[in-house]
């Protein structure tokens, strides 16, 4: 009996939905340098692009806690599909060019 109820829950593992969170793609908060901006912006287009090929983990995820806050070069992304952005944080966008 316990090992089918193992197996049911495992099984079940593989259709609890997570999401791309821009700090695990890279992200850096609370530095508003050039340098970091860009490196934001390679970190949500890095998670927006693996949002965008998985079949059920389609949410982009900007966290938030106190004082946090996401310094972003400008970017362009296409070809996405039901892609779905939860921002919780703050998000800058750097007018440096």
């Amino acid at each position: 009996m316990n090992r089918i109820l193992a197996l049911l829950l495992l099984g079940n593992l593989a259709y609890v939905q997570s999401v791309h969170n821009i700090l695990d793609h890279g992200a850096v908060h609370n530095q508003t340098d050039t340098a970091t901006a860009f490196l934001n912006a390679q970190a949500i287009v890095k998670a927006v692009q693996a949002a965008n090929a998985s079949l059920t983990d389609r949410e982009v995820y900007v966290p938030s806690g106190e004082n946090l806050h996401f310094t972003f070069m400008p970017f362009n992304m296409s070809g996405l599909n039901n892609v779905t952005f939860t921002i919780d944080g703050t998000i800058l966008v750097s007018v440096d060019n």
